[in-house]
């Protein structure tokens, strides 16, 4: 995912802003090198949990952003390109194993076509758990 981001040095020479942005760096730098924070009651993903979740992705449906077409569309127009072509397959496990783990933690409600899972309330106004 790094490589998919470019970093964004600041266009000013201005001291103050040059440091805050120097000292932010060495924090995130210091976090990314340094061992991953366990949180309590969360387990880390296991190779059993992921293999469970690679299975139980939808068959037949385009894996990611492979640039695949609707069938019999033209593929020199937008419009034929399926939308979700644009969550990758990793993406879409990494998707499936953090929520596994955000709702016990969460007010979760099924929408009404039953199909997606939403919050009923902004993260900010959402009451504290334990743990969290």
């Amino acid at each position: 995912m790094e490589d998919q981001f470019t970093p964004n040095p600041p266009h000013t020479t201005n001291a103050n802003v040059v440091r805050h942005h120097t000292a932010v760096d060495e924090k995130v730098e210091r976090f990314l090198s340094g061992p991953a924070p366990m949180l309590p009651g969360v387990e880390p993903i296991s190779l059993s949990e992921l293999r469970r979740a690679v299975f139980r992705l939808p068959k037949r449906k385009a894996p990611g952003s492979d640039g695949i077409t609707n069938l019999g569309k033209d593929r020199r127009l937008p419009g034929s390109y399926r939308p979700i072509t644009l969550l990758s397959h990793i993406a879409k496990l990494f998707e499936r194993l953090l929520l596994r783990r955000m709702s016990p933690h969460l007010p979760l409600t099924q929408c009404t076509c039953g199909a997606v899972w939403i919050l009923q309330q902004p993260l900010d106004d959402a009451p504290a758990s334990e743990g969290r």
